[in-house]
């Protein structure tokens, strides 16, 4: 494997560690607005979560590009490394939330019980599986769209 392709995976790692943490971070404020009824706090977590998403995902292509400059070439290059990039973050970020969706339920007060809870969150974990590589395939769009950007207006790629 040629090692620009090596810097675009090492960018997407940690891109889908930024991206997964915030999955997180929206996981613990809807469990802390579920205990407390704090509804303003997801909402408002929300949509920092879609901000932080959008921008990490940019930021991972141009990561991805900024760490292979020595082996940029041409634009295309920008495109498949930072594609390669965010490909793996959306990976990693889908894995964060298929377990989050399992782990949803059984932290929730509406459950029961825990079998309830578990049976509820494999339920939506499943759900959610299915509409992963929908994430995936715009974290990989935003990704090209960050590292095009880094390459034209950084390395002066044509």
């Amino acid at each position: 494997m040629e090692v620009k392709y090596i810097q675009g995976i090492k960018a997407g790692i940690a891109g889908g560690i930024v991206l997964a943490l915030s999955q997180v971070l929206q996981f613990v404020t809807g469990l802390v607005a579920d205990w407390t009824d704090l509804w303003v706090l997801v909402t408002a977590a929300g949509c920092l979560v879609f901000l932080l998403w959008i921008t990490v995902s940019a930021g991972t292509g141009a990561l991805s590009v900024r760490m292979a400059a020595p082996y940029m070439m041409k634009l295309t290059d920008a495109v498949l490394i930072s594609a390669v990039g965010g490909g793996v973050a959306g990976i990693v970020n889908a894995a964060m939330q298929v377990l989050i969706a399992i782990m949803t339920p059984i932290f929730s007060l509406n459950t029961s019980d825990l079998v309830g809870g578990f049976a509820t969150g494999v339920t939506q974990g499943g759900l959610t599986l299915c509409c992963a590589p929908i994430g995936i395939i715009l974290c990989i769009v935003l990704a090209i769209i960050g590292g095009v950007i880094y390459g034209i207006a950084v390395l002066k790629l044509q």
